[in-house]
């Protein structure tokens, strides 16, 4: 049962103080997440996105972060020197990552190695996002982060849906959570753009975490119907909305996006 007070996902970025680029990078998320580069089409509604770097008065960590305030929780640690470097920090660290294993697949510590050292000091078992590994500049790397988080809290929060489903289902629940996360991508052949650039968002998708895609006919087996497996896949899927010029006209194009809308909230 969910508490339609709570939100669906809260994002929480940790760095430490000392570590300067850890205030562009925990912008350059809020910014994404928060939707607010499309605020002229969504209204720049999106995830909440808290920050946990500043100390109170009177202590040298950040404060506590509550999992109960929402429904899945995600805490995003810039892991640099700096926090390699300062014991209470590394405390804290630990302690949100004790915190977040008790409280089951909906609450996860996302580690981002800034720094091979960082981790190797910080010692904690989940697995890190390596920026270290990654090539270019800060932005870009920046927009590696974006991605590699949202393929990740798309993950997260599969799992959450299915968890409603069954409630009662204990650590097994992890070979679902492993599994690859779909994607749909919604598309108009009736212009020269759409299944252009459908192509190459499959080819980028595959290339990168091995994602798992759909691609309406190439993946319809003989002698299936088409409008019901087309109209299934939409269900369990993220979708991408691919909206050239001839999208909105298409009728199944308008069928797939009415069809993804109510999976977004399931559940009462």
């Amino acid at each position: 049962m969910t508490d339609p007070t709570r939100p669906l996902l809260v994002v929480y970025v940790a760095w430490h103080p000392g570590f300067a680029e850890g205030a562009w990078i925990a912008e350059a998320l809020r910014k994404h997440f928060r939707r607010e580069l499309y605020e002229n089409v969504a209204g720049g509604t999106g995830l909440s996105v808290l920050f946990r770097s500043v100390s109170p008065s009177g202590t040298n960590v950040p404060l506590p972060i509550d999992l109960n305030e929402a429904e899945t929780t995600a805490v995003v640690v810039l892991a640099d020197p700096h926090t390699a470097n300062d014991d209470e920090w590394l405390r804290y660290i630990h302690a949100l990552a004790e915190q977040t294993e008790a409280a089951g697949l909906g609450a996860r510590v996302f580690p981002v190695a800034i720094e091979q050292s960082a981790l190797l000091a910080l010692d904690i078992a989940e697995q890190a996002l390596r920026w270290d590994y990654w090539d270019g500049s800060t932005e870009e790397r920046q927009q590696q982060l974006v991605g590699e988080l949202a393929y990740e809290f798309s993950r997260m929060l599969r799992h959450y849906l299915e968890h409603l489903k069954r409630p009662a289902e204990d650590e097994n629940a992890l070979e679902g959570y492993l599994r690859k996360v779909q994607v749909f991508l919604s598309h108009s052949k009736h212009d020269n753009d759409g299944e252009k650039i459908a192509c190459a968002i499959r080819e980028r998708l595959q290339a990168g975490h091995g994602l798992s895609s759909f691609f309406d006919v190439h993946d319809i087996p003989a002698g299936l119907r088409f409008n019901k497996v087309l109209l299934q896949q939409v269900r369990v899927s993220a979708m991408v909305a691919i909206h050239t010029d001839s999208y909105s006209s298409r009728e199944w194009c308008r069928q797939e996006v009415i069809e993804a809308k109510p999976a977004l909230y399931p559940y009462k």
